[in-house]
């Protein structure tokens, strides 16, 4: 009887305890809350307050009635600060030259990612003002923590300070480097939305069509459904490359408008971002045909080299310059690839291309 006395006793403290704390993090939303609609009416008196708490201007309605459903991917243009000024996101190069944290090796481009994967690639806050916008809308919001970047898998994508993010901007009170915790802070993140995509397959596929027609390839130069292969130069001295025999590559691995991704050739990388170190750009490595995939990196993710060699009616010949044109089917998929400080990030659905000069074995680099 005493025992289950003493373990009523220790069940009620706990109730109580837990109370206690769920009342403490109540009372510190609301005093976060209460600190933050005070600096929104002393620096943003003109924004409107949604029911949520948080805080939004429109810039822009733009004429296009094309609003967002659940499964489309779309393409949005964003800069993300923190209230006292710190460019911790943005996607604009005049911005990144002037907050001094621009980096060649970073696309800047509008962020293409879907829209039904909450609390990956959007906050939300982000989601509640991005499903009442319409294509062309341009809007500022400003968030409370609780709507921002308390959500550690959101604020994970800022770790590395990739694409000139929170780790190259100056902040005197990060003498250590890296990234401070975006948690507990709010933010105010300038948003526009640029395009909804309804089949993100179909429109990269449109994108590498149109790209290997700009770059002449011909219709018999579609060697699977979004892969295009061509000759840039051919050797036609040069033996055909057979089955499990061994080559040099040097590549060029680019988006569709020429950003350069990766390669291993010294010229290109220095033209591109001012730097050929060997630990960017490794010398021209030994690939061999039959067995591309764990031979090298950049082959393991493209899979449209596999399909070059194993085509029974493909010549391919050595001392010769080759390009492909590949939907992401043949590269990176519906994932895409999150980057490093020193590669772009490939957003998912993405179609690209890659330039080959194969050398014989023989060659000595």
């Amino acid at each position: 009887m005493k025992i289950l006395k003493n373990i009523a006793i220790l069940c009620a403290a706990g109730l109580v305890l837990a109370q206690c704390a769920k009342t403490e993090s109540e009372d510190r939303a609301a005093r976060e809350q209460a600190v933050f609609e005070l600096w929104i009416a002393q620096n943003a008196p003109q924004a409107e307050r949604m029911d949520n708490g948080m805080y939004v201007e429109w810039f822009r309605k733009g004429s296009s009635t094309t609003k967002i459903s659940e499964d489309d991917f779309i393409m949005v243009d964003y800069r993300g600060r923190t209230i006292d000024g710190n460019v911790f996101s943005n996607r604009d190069s005049a911005i990144a030259r002037h907050e001094e944290t621009f980096t060649p090796y970073t696309r800047y481009t509008p962020h293409y990612a879907p829209y039904n994967v909450a609390g990956r690639y959007f906050t939300a806050g982000e989601y509640e003002i991005l499903a009442q916008m319409s294509m062309g809308d341009s809007v500022r919001i400003w968030l409370p923590s609780m709507l921002a970047y308390n959500n550690a898998a959101i604020t994970s994508q800022f770790v590395n300070g990739y694409e000139g993010w929170w780790n190259s901007v100056r902040n005197p009170r990060n003498t250590q480097g890296g990234m401070p915790s975006l948690t507990n802070r709010p933010v105010v993140i300038d948003l526009a939305l640029r395009d909804v995509v309804a089949d993100p397959e179909a429109r990269e596929l449109a994108d590498a069509i149109a790209a290997a027609d700009r770059l002449n390839f011909m219709v018999q130069d579609s060697i699977r459904e979004g892969l295009f292969f061509r000759y840039i130069e051919e050797d036609a001295t040069a033996a055909v490359i057979a089955k499990d025999s061994t080559f040099y590559m040097v590549y060029a691995l680019r988006f569709l408008d020429d950003f350069l991704i990766s390669t291993n050739d010294p010229a290109l990388a220095f033209a591109a971002w001012g730097d050929f170190s060997t630990t960017r750009v490794p010398a021209p490595f030994v690939v061999n045909s039959s067995n591309l995939l764990r031979n090298s990196r950049t082959a393991r993710h493209i899979s449209a080299l596999n399909e070059l060699f194993e085509d029974e009616d493909l010549e391919v010949r050595y001392n010769s310059r080759i390009q492909l044109v590949f939907t992401s089917r043949w590269a990176y998929g519906p994932f895409g690839d999150e980057g490093t400080a020193t590669k772009p990030v490939i957003f998912p659905y993405t179609p690209l291309m890659i330039d080959i000069l194969i050398l014989d074995y023989e060659y000595k680099p």
